[in-house]
């Protein structure tokens, strides 16, 4: 049975004196941020996305409740899951562009620490998944050229922004940080799961592709309307 209430996942003592300790999060912070500036000041949108915002709000709950069901049911160790979330991220940001990727990502991810809770909830992770995303809204709505060849881009992108990057360095200051002998360093932990975290985002990167044509046919047909 879920717990609803789940107050050990919104420990906000835990949560901000674990993660937000350590100076290079603010770092990365702003250098995330003056990346998402950058692209979105420098470069005019290449497809514009003119959904009605009744199927717009339809299509992000839909995919938002999605996407708590992929976080939910993943799976693997404690600190390295196996999960269909980047899938669902993609679909979000191929179909509503960055802005409605963006919140699929983040809404999922909250949801999912809500209603079922692996631990104290994880703002950076929650950021990745936002990410995830929003990040494939960025190249398939500014950029041109072909459809198969930016979803690579945008796997690999946030392959390195989310999964190694965020991901990574959120659950090791979470968790890990000054209680694990096998895992002293930051760096230690991210070799380790470089070989599962590829793996993971190789397989989501498959399906995406496989889903591509569909997506399309759905993107023009929710546009015609």
């Amino acid at each position: 049975m879920f717990n609803l209430l789940a107050p050990s996942a919104f420990d906000f003592k835990a949560i901000f004196s674990n993660v937000l300790s350590e100076w290079y999060y603010y770092l990365t912070f702003i250098l995330i941020v003056l990346t998402v500036i950058f692209l979105v000041v420098k470069f005019k949108p290449q497809e514009k996305v003119e959904l009605k915002k009744t199927h717009k709000l339809s299509i992000i709950a839909i995919l938002s409740a999605l996407c708590v069901i992929a976080n939910i049911f993943s799976f693997g160790s404690d600190f390295v899951k196996f999960s269909f979330v980047s899938v669902v991220c993609f679909i979000a940001g191929f179909t509503l562009g960055p802005i409605g990727g963006l919140a699929v990502g983040f809404i999922g991810d909250f949801l999912a620490g809500i209603i079922f809770p692996f631990g104290v909830y994880n703002p950076i992770i929650a950021l990745g998944s936002a990410l995830f995303g929003f990040i494939p809204g960025i190249i398939f709505h500014y950029f041109k050229g072909n459809n198969i060849i930016k979803t690579v881009v945008s796997f690999i992108i946030c392959y390195v922004v989310c999964s190694v990057l965020l991901n990574t360095t959120a659950t090791y200051f979470m968790y890990l940080h000054g209680n694990s002998a096998k895992y002293q360093t930051v760096f230690a932990y991210l070799v380790a799961r470089i070989p599962t975290t590829a793996i993971t985002q190789g397989i989501n990167l498959v399906i995406s592709i496989l889903l591509l044509p569909a997506l399309n046919k759905i993107k023009e047909t929710l546009l015609k309307k």
